[in-house]
This record gives C-alpha cells, sequence and structure tokens, in this order.
C-alpha cells in the first residue's frame, strides 16, 4: 500500500563559496621570490621541487598580485609591490575564493518535515493524484512555502553536506520555482524499516502509527510552529525622512552608529583605502564612527561586494579591521578580506 503525503518541490540555484589559505610551498615560493628574482626552472632546482608544483604556485600568486614578471635586466618572477607589503606588514596574505553554482532540487514534506533530494524520493502532481493508498490532503487554510522559507530550509540542509571552507553566499530566487506535490511513500517499504535518506523521526513515527492503525494521519495538526513566517510591516514615509545630499547622508549614517547597541550592517561597493586622499575627511568620520561603536562593545559587519580590483578593496578591509581592533571590548577581530565577504568586530 502507498501514502501520498503533502510536500513542495523546490528548485533553484545554490552558489558555494570556497575559502582557504596557502599552502608552504606557495609561501615558500613568494618568500624566496622576494630575496631574489627567479624563474621557474631557477625555483625547481632550488627548492627542490617538481616544475608543475612551481608552475601551479607561480599561477595563484600571480592571480592574487602577489608576484609579477619582470622584463629588465632579465626575464624572471618577482614578488610584487603587493606581496612585499604583505609581507612587511606581518599581515596573513589574502585568502583565496572561488565559487560554484550547483543546481537543487528538494522535496519538503509537511507530514514530519523531511527534507528529500529529488532524485531520491517519488512524487506526483497534485493532478495525478490516484486512490489507490492511504491519503494526507493538504490542509484547506495552510500557509504555502515560499522562497524565504525553502531557502531557510536548503541552507539547513547544505549546511551538512559542504565540504571544510565551503559555506552557502546565497540562493537565485529569481531562477527558483516552488510547486505542491504529493510524496509517493510505499508503506510495506516502510514497514521493513526501508525509509529514503533524510526521513525525519517525527514522520517514521508517524508512518508506523499509521501502519499500525490503517488510518491516515491528519496535517492539520501536524503543522509545525517553528517553520519560518514571513511578516510585513506598514511602512509611511514623509518628505523630511527622505535624505538628498552626501552631508546629510554622512550624518544620518553617523547618528545611526552612534546610538546602536548591538550590531551595525554597512554594504558598500568598495572599501577605500587609508591612504586614500579622495573624499578622506568624510571617511575619516565614518571610520571614528565605527570606533566609537566597537567601544561600546557593538559588533560592526561591513560588506563589500565589488569584483573590480578585489585585491586592492581586500586589503583595505585588512586595515580598516586592524583599526577597529584596536578599540575592541572583548575577544580578537575576526575577518575575512576577500570580496563578498564581511569583517566582523566588537
Amino acid at each position: 500500500m502507498k501514502i501520498y503525503i503533502p510536500a513542495w518541490y523546490y528548485r533553484a540555484s545554490a552558489v558555494i563559496q570556497r575559502t582557504w589559505g596557502w599552502s608552504p610551498a606557495e609561501e615558500a615560493v613568494l618568500l624566496l621570490l622576494d630575496k631574489s628574482p627567479g624563474t621557474t626552472e631557477a625555483l625547481a632546482i632550488s627548492m627542490s621541487m617538481p616544475h608543475q608544483l612551481i608552475s601551479a604556485a607561480l599561477a595563484r600568486l600571480m592571480q592574487y598580485g602577489l608576484v609579477e614578471i619582470q622584463v629588465a635586466p632579465e626575464a624572471a618572477f618577482k614578488t610584487s609591490e603587493v606581496g612585499k607589503e604583505f609581507l612587511r606588514s606581518g599581515r596573513p596574505l589574502p585568502e583565496r575564493t572561488e565559487s560554484r553554482e550547483i543546481g537543487i532540487g528538494l522535496i519538503y514534506e509537511k507530514l514530519g518535515h523531511s527534507l528529500f533530494r529529488n532524485r531520491n524520493v517519488k512524487t506526483v502532481p497534485l493532478h495525478a493524484l490516484r486512490n489507490d493508498g492511504m491519503i494526507v490532503t493538504f490542509p484547506e487554510n495552510g500557509s504555502s512555502e515560499t522562497d524565504m522559507s525553502m531557502s531557510y530550509r536548503v541552507s539547513r540542509f547544505l549546511a551538512s553536506s559542504l565540504r571544510p571552507g565551503e559555506w552557502l553566499q546565497g540562493i537565485e530566487a529569481m531562477s527558483s520555482s516552488i510547486q505542491a506535490k504529493y510524496l509517493v511513500m510505499d508503506l510495506e517499504m516502510c514497514n521493513d524499516g526501508v525509509f529514503p535518506e533524510g526521513t525525519s523521526d517525527m514522520l517514521v513515527a508517524t508512518l508506523r502509527e499509521a501502519i499500525k492503525t490503517g488510518v491516515p494521519p491528519e496535517l492539520a495538526n501536524m503543522e509545525s510552529s517553528s517553520s519560518p513566517k514571513e511578516t510585513t510591516i506598514d511602512t509611511v514615509l514623509n518628505p523630511n525622512q527622505i535624505i538628498a545630499g552626501g552631508i546629510q547622508h554622512l550624518e544620518r549614517m553617523e547618528a545611526i552608529i552612534d546610538v546602536a547597541q548591538h550590531d551595525v550592517f554597512i554594504l558598500s561597493t568598495f572599501v577605500a583605502s587609508q591612504e586614500d586622499e579622495r573624499g578622506e575627511d568624510n571617511r575619516e568620520r565614518v571610520w571614528q564612527a565605527l570606533e566609537r561603536a566597537c567601544r561600546r562593545g557593538v559588533y560592526c559587519h561591513l560588506f563589500f561586494g565589488t569584483t573590480d580590483q578585489p585585491t586592492k578593496h581586500a586589503a583595505a578591509i585588512e586595515g580598516l579591521g586592524q583599526r577597529l581592533d584596536g578599540h575592541m571590548r572583548g575577544g580578537p577581530l575576526r575577518y575575512s578580506p576577500t570580496a563578498h565577504q564581511c569583517l566582523i568586530s566588537g
């Protein structure tokens, strides 16, 4: 006998970002080139390492602007000014990142709140439902799943399957789709203890009770109060609440940061270095406001998402992090000086 369980099929693309550091071999190549420029062959001989390993290390170091090629007096690799700055200041090298996009097809069943990979279970559309087994109907006034609720479940689902150093950057909601379906499960296999991977304990217990009594469970009493809910807030804007002009924007930002009690989130397309003279006075006011927040124990989350000159902005965000480090209360500074990540202090 079969049982048909209300479920939602969610299909979307997830962006997975991987972050990792530098190997001892790559750091050794950078340090050796800092002493004297050299060729791939010379490095391989000096370090007693395979030629292919040296070439791969040089390619990665050049990708992040730490190594460059000199033409005179002879063609050779050398540590760039950016690489020398990292070595002289004692700062850690910028973390390396890469992103990959994966397709996700998940089935979320409403009876026991299980999450399955679509390929591991059988489903049928609502119009194809057959009367050849137990049927758990959708509640008439039940809430529908949304991109918000399903992306929340996707993040929890992927958390246990990502490789070390990987994290979920986000869900491409623009290309996602949600469809109501029925999950089909074989009660004879369930009676033998065979359940699809991802079956929750609640669903197992419910199915065993249904097999024992021969009565299909009711979904109305099984709804979880812990499911994420969407809320709306009515907002009325008055003309005097509209900010126009850079000075008003700066003053409002200072006011918001100065009254923050727990967290401050700032999103910018780029981060300027402290040596950049453009807009220095106004930028200094923002940084001083962040310093005041750090001294109060407020967490400051600084996001930057540009892909233009990522190494430059990574170095700038790291310099800002070191500056804020001296004003923090409790705990070391944690930061990821790479594009699309954030700096957290407090």
